[in-house]
């Protein structure tokens, strides 16, 4: 049966732009500065990509000493809003009121502020942002939410707390979830910690 050269032509465009689809997906997304987007993937788990970044030093310690890494180190996914070492400070300074069950009790309330179900991209923000026309709330395992918001071409989270942070650098994604890098911590620092006092 002959084809008509109109439905040839409707095939090849069709196979022309879906193949053009294909490939867009399989680039790094661009942001609104035209740059490629940094998720940086790796097979290695949460936990060994943020002990394994000097920038994030202070976190990891701090998911060491509480025991958490070893939840990200297991099959669920999670996405960490983690503060960089210079936005942070570190934790194990200026604590010596405080025994080490108190201590350990703080910092998992804090990290709890920083850790959301399931793995997220900023580029999943973004387009959740764009989705809703204004700002987006999310859940974290800290049973309160972190919301989501663009500041010009940034995006800026907020605690429930009013402390706010904005994505900087590269995002690491992991076997099992997702690190993204922050300006700064979405909850209060544990009386004691060197910030806090």
């Amino acid at each position: 049966m002959a084809r008509s050269k109109s439905s040839l032509k409707s095939a090849w465009i069709a196979l022309v732009a879906g193949t053009a689809l294909g490939v867009a997906a399989c680039t790094p997304a661009s942001d609104s500065s035209g740059e490629a987007a940094a998720d940086v993937a790796s097979d290695k788990t949460v936990a060994s990509l943020l002990a394994g970044d000097d920038g994030f030093a202070s976190i990891a310690e701090v998911l060491a000493e509480t025991g958490v890494a070893s939840a990200f180190d297991g099959a669920g996914a999670y996405t960490v809003l983690a503060p960089k070492d210079d936005a942070l400070g570190t934790l194990s300074e200026g604590d010596e009121g405080m025994d080490d069950a108190e201590r350990r009790v703080l910092l998992i309330a804090l990290l709890r502020n920083h850790i959301l179900p399931g793995e997220v991209t900023p580029a999943s923000i973004r387009e959740a942002l764009e989705a809703a026309g204004g700002a987006v709330e999310m859940r974290n395992l800290a049973g309160g939410a972190v919301t989501f918001s663009m500041d010009g071409d940034a995006i800026t989270v907020e605690g429930q707390e009013g402390l706010s942070a904005t994505i900087d650098g590269d995002t690491l994604i992991g076997s099992n979830g997702a690190i993204i890098p922050v300006d700064g911590p979405l909850a209060p620092l544990p009386e004691g910690t060197p910030e806090a006092s």
